[in-house]
């Protein structure tokens, strides 16, 4: 898990994240706030 003050995220948003980024896909999830301090990864909340 990466974290620090600001930043908590767990090691399987890290690899969705990284997914998501090399394809160059939006992401859609429920789970918006999950994804919202990585860079880079476009999120589509439903």
């Amino acid at each position: 898990m990466l974290q620090n003050a600001w930043l908590a995220i767990s090691d399987n948003d890290l690899w969705i994240g990284a997914t998501d980024t090399r394809h160059a896909r939006p992401l859609v999830t429920h789970n918006v706030r999950d994804f919202d301090n990585l860079p880079g990864v476009v999120v589509l909340g439903y």
